[in-house]
């Protein structure tokens, strides 16, 4: 049986949807009944991940209290994000999988959740399925609309990714905007981490960690990740109002 974690990042301030996080993180915010951080850690239970690392920073205190280290047979372990003011969640990803590394004997994978992620449970569905071929891949969604142009675009062909961009006119062999759900298996975890704390070194923290995997494509470091498509299921990544507001009518 496969050791696999969950590792959600939540640490940020969510500057964009001010109006709705003065006094608490985004991941608490509720969509129909149910807050944000509920749900990930139900949808990853349902795929069978009983242990999720989180980084969090933010109002960090909110989420620990509501939701404390034992969820209904899930454990949760926190990590703090010291800086999460003024860096990117590229240093939340290296800082969750620096600490995973110390603490996991014989792990074979992860799953990582962006904290703002709000979709069909059918996705994580998809993710375990695919998870079975002991590969890394990326999730997208092939039928995207361009809205705020801050949408991460990946590109490849086969299955395979040959990078991922903010901008869409980066590389040829579009496939689809990156719903933020990557599964990760060990020999390409560490390869990440030694390729973060590199990418920090040089150009510092504040860049988000898919600018980081952009340019790790690009120089060929990762070469074996693959993508896959969640079809037709619905998801939204709840940056702005609207979002919020586009994600309680969807009522999933």
């Amino acid at each position: 049986m496969k050791k696999e974690v969950g590792l959600i990042l939540a640490a940020g301030s969510s500057l964009r949807l001010k109006e709705l996080t003065k006094d608490k993180p985004k991941s608490l915010l509720e969509v129909n009944h149910q807050t944000l951080f509920e749900r990930h850690l139900k949808n990853l239970k349902s795929i069978g991940i009983k242990k999720i690392y989180v980084v969090v920073g933010f109002l960090k205190e909110k989420i620990i209290e509501k939701f404390p280290n034992d969820y209904h047979g899930i454990k949760i372990i926190y990590i703090e994000s010291e800086l999460y003011h003024s860096t990117g969640h590229s240093l939340s990803l290296l800082i969750g999988i620096n600490y995973i590394l110390k603490k996991e004997n014989n792990l074979d994978a992860l799953a990582l959740v962006h904290a703002d992620f709000y979709g069909d449970p059918k996705i994580f569905n998809l993710l375990r399925e695919k998870a079975h071929n002991s590969r890394s891949f990326m999730m997208y969604d092939p039928h995207y609309i361009t809205k705020t142009n801050d949408e991460c675009i990946i590109f490849g062909k086969d299955d395979l990714i040959d990078s991922i961009s903010f901008n869409p006119s980066s590389y040829q062999d579009k496939l689809g905007e990156y719903v933020g759900i990557s599964y990760f298996v060990i020999s390409d975890l560490k390869a990440i981490h030694v390729l973060l704390n590199n990418f920090i070194d040089e150009y510092g923290p504040k860049e988000s960690y898919e600018v980081a995997l952009e340019n790790f494509f690009n120089h060929n470091h990762l070469n074996n990740i693959n993508s896959l498509s969640i079809k037709n299921l619905t998801w939204i990544n709840i940056n702005y109002l609207e979002d919020y507001e586009n994600a309680i009518k969807l009522n999933l």
